[in-house]
């Protein structure tokens, strides 16, 4: 039998360049071992709610980073109609919107964002649009309400921009190299002196 003595290191006892090649390693572990992005889809929903009295449908809200389908988007709707307007007349900038269409959207329009019946897969920018019903039926064909929808679009684009730039801040913090190394300087790690997980 033979009893073999091996060196244990704290993060912070390891060389620079150990170090350097620890956190490499870990780079993308906090974002692949934990749900980092609920905080973003929690806070994209508290926002539009309290901000625009919209109620993001539950699950809706979705993200792809870094990738071919990149993107982000949300369906749900406008809980109280006058937001939708106030809306559509800040990005309505040269008042094409009559008083009158806006008028008939207060006493019977209903506004969602709303996913294109034809994708089956999670909302993105260019899957969703904004459903405006009059009384219950779809008004995207009628011209007389081109502004109003062409306004909000500008909207919902401009939303799910912010969606995809939280997304993305809020990736890049989890796997950058303060972040990491916070999490193995106060985190229970243990290495070998080449950086091995002990």
């Amino acid at each position: 039998m033979r009893v073999v003595a091996q060196r244990v290191y704290k993060f912070e006892e390891l060389s620079t360049e150990v170090q350097t090649k620890v956190v490499d390693k870990n780079r993308y572990t906090y974002v692949d071992s934990c749900d980092w992005w609920n905080y973003t889809c929690e806070d994209f929903m508290y926002t539009l709610l309290h901000e625009y009295a919209f109620n993001v449908d539950e699950d809706s809200v979705s993200f792809s980073l870094y990738d071919a389908e990149e993107g982000a988007g949300f369906t749900g709707t406008f809980d109280i109609i006058e937001y939708a307007i106030k809306i559509a007349k800040h990005f309505d900038t040269e008042d094409h919107i009559s008083d009158d269409v806006l008028d008939e959207i207060r006493k019977y329009g209903e506004v969602r964002v709303a996913l294109y019946a034809w994708n089956n897969t999670s909302p993105r920018e260019w899957n969703t649009y904004i459903e405006l019903r009059i009384d219950g039926i779809p008004m995207e064909e009628d011209e007389k309400y081109a502004d109003f929808i062409t306004a909000l679009e500008e909207w919902r684009k401009e939303e799910c921009q912010h969606l995809y730039k939280d997304a993305q801040d809020a990736y890049e913090y989890y796997t950058c190299d303060n972040y990491i190394r916070t999490e193995l300087t106060e985190g229970n790690y243990e290495f070998l002196a080449d950086g091995t997980d002990f």
